[in-house]
């Protein structure tokens, strides 16, 4: 996949991210920069810190490779890449429009709500997220795995 590294809100060069092996590779390249730039990507309200962009030829280059693991915190959709530290925006509580449900977010990153009748609770999804059903002490529970 492809995405743009923007800065001062202008395109001024391209992020590359595929797989290899058991790694995912994240490969930039920029036009040239005053000072350090260091690299995020951004996308769904999350930032994924990359690293600092070294000097190549006549602009920045970057690459680094993360293990599942070590994208936990990244975004599963990127949107672009560009300077670390940018503002996150993330509206809380949050009325959802489809069914009129007022969802809390807490520090673990789950959401609640009440809908009248019973609690429900939303946890986020991440990348590689997945999970099966155990039979826990006579009672049936979902697994998650990431």
């Amino acid at each position: 996949m492809e995405y743009p590294v923007i800065i001062d809100g202008r395109r001024a060069g391209t992020l590359k991210v595929f797989r290899q092996g058991l790694y995912t590779v994240y490969r930039a390249r920029a036009d040239k920069y005053a000072g350090l730039l260091r690299l995020s990507v951004y996308g769904q309200g999350r930032e994924g810190k990359l690293g600092l962009m070294q000097p190549c030829g006549e602009g920045l280059y970057l690459e680094r490779r993360f293990s599942q693991a070590g994208q936990r915190d990244f975004p599963c959709k990127i949107e672009y890449a560009g300077p670390s530290g940018q503002k996150i925006s993330r509206p809380c509580p949050k009325k959802e429009p489809q069914s009129g449900l007022l969802w809390y977010r807490h520090r673990n990153g789950t959401l609640s709500a009440f809908d009248g009748k019973r609690q429900l609770v939303a946890i986020p999804v991440r990348c590689g997220l997945s999970f099966r059903t155990r039979c826990i002490e006579g009672r049936e529970y979902a697994v998650f795995f990431y």
